[in-house]
């Protein structure tokens, strides 16, 4: 609650700077593994005409605007239903920095692809030209199916890319279907594998948070982050 009110003091300052008046309330209703967040603010003042007692008249009024954010945990993401872009990246950074204490938790742009392991298959798990890496193994996928009704299936194994090459498994035909990958990796110097997820479109999970910069020179190599990204959030599933 602590958190939403000091969300909402922000998000009333910056609404005011802009003009569209004071008395934003956040509200939230967790839904499973999502939090779906409805944001109440005022618009720009606006003047209509209207009639009173039967004669010509003005009415100035500021209309109200409910903006729906949903956040959810799996993916790491943060879908926003608001008005414009400058609003959006409001969003993005107050939400970012009030509930996880990073500005940047939500790029806005999306950062990972999984499509390299459709593309490229098993070369997708090169690394001997990034220093500190001696093999990269796929042991999990993750497919979401967003028909009617919606499943989301996990495949789980040594090596994926052998039930792959023995058509165990079958890629999806949107590579967006894939959302989630789990890489172990065998770093120079060190006994035991660690475990890396990748979680399109803006989320690495780290064993140890001393592993990203190598990793991250890995995911760029082989095409898992885009150029276009470095340089610089559908509707929900019921």
């Amino acid at each position: 609650a602590g958190d939403l009110c000091a969300l909402e003091a922000s998000l009333d300052d910056w609404y005011s700077q802009k003009k569209r008046g004071r008395g934003c309330r956040v509200f939230s209703f967790p839904k499973g593994d999502e939090c779906w967040f409805l944001v109440r603010h005022g618009l720009p003042c606006k003047r209509e005409g209207s009639f009173e007692d039967g004669r010509p008249a003005s009415i100035f009024y500021r209309p109200q605007k409910h903006d729906v954010l949903v956040y959810n945990a799996t993916a790491g993401e943060l879908r926003i239903n608001c008005c414009g872009k400058r609003e959006l990246d409001r969003f993005l950074k107050a939400f970012g920095f009030f509930l996880f204490g990073d500005e940047g938790f939500f790029p806005g742009t999306a950062k990972y692809t999984l499509a390299p392991l459709v593309h490229d298959a098993r070369n997708s798990l090169a690394c001997l030209d990034v220093p500190g890496m001696e093999s990269v193994t796929l042991k999990e996928v993750e497919f979401l199916y967003r028909g009617k009704p919606w499943q989301r299936t996990i495949r789980k194994s040594d090596d994926i890319f052998a039930l792959v090459e023995a058509e165990l498994i079958r890629w999806p035909k949107d590579v967006e279907q894939i959302t989630r990958a789990i890489f172990e990796i065998k770093f120079s110097g060190s006994k035991k594998c660690r475990k890396v997820a990748v979680i399109p479109s803006n989320r690495a999970q780290y064993g140890r948070d001393d592993d990203s910069s190598i990793v991250e020179q890995w995911l760029k190599a082989r095409g898992f982050i885009g150029e276009a990204i470095l340089d610089d959030d559908e509707e929900p599933v019921d």
